[in-house]
């Protein structure tokens, strides 16, 4: 098995080798941003659901504190009712925008991966066809009538389809992540929290 892994490792080159870097990226970016934007909904929750801050209104989340003190500027300023829900929502949508950025980057990642995924195997494939082609074209019909030709053809043939098993490894990269994310955020959801 390990020995497997490091012939297709040295077979994938180049551009594949990129969308594999890539695909790595993109996975540990949107797992990492997902526990950092569930820490920050837990620290939020965690200061609503503190009896003794609730009491005094002073919280540890920034976002709480500014909600509490724009409600008792405008309870001050306005005789008639307050509209709390409009605050809330307010401070929400201008001091939360980059956590619902990250939100919508997580929700649409397993997208991404099996989509570079399948672009690393369709650019694999495209060059073993191209190479496949190269070699019809090289290779002389009457070279091919002989036996040496015949080998050589075959040689050529099985170099060019381990290629074509190597472009599918991007794939195999991409899904494998996507499965792993899918589990990760399952039981870490930030979304939940």
């Amino acid at each position: 098995m390990y020995e497997t892994l490091i012939n297709i490792y040295q077979q994938v080159q180049g551009f594949g080798m990129y969308i594999i870097i890539t695909t790595f990226i993109v996975f540990i970016v949107s797992f990492v941003s997902n526990l950092v934007i569930r820490r920050r909904y837990i620290i939020i929750l965690e200061d609503l659901l503190d009896w003794h801050r609730k009491k005094e209104a002073t919280f540890r989340s920034d976002i709480l504190n500014r909600i509490v003190e724009e409600y008792r500027i405008t309870a001050k300023e306005s005789y008639s009712e307050v509209n709390t829900q409009a605050i809330i929502e307010k401070n929400f949508n201008l001091h939360l925008r980059g956590l619902a950025l990250g939100e919508r980057f997580i929700k649409n990642t397993n997208t991404l991966l099996i989509t570079l995924g399948l672009f690393g195997t369709f650019v694999g494939l495209t060059t073993a066809v191209a190479e496949l082609a190269g070699i019809f074209t090289k290779m002389d019909i009457s070279d091919i009538i002989e036996n040496t030709g015949i080998q050589q053809l075959l040689s050529h043939l099985i170099g060019s389809l381990e290629g074509m098993s190597v472009a599918f490894v991007t794939s195999l990269v991409g899904v494998g992540c996507s499965i792993i994310l899918t589990i990760l955020l399952t039981i870490f959801s930030a979304e939940e929290a």
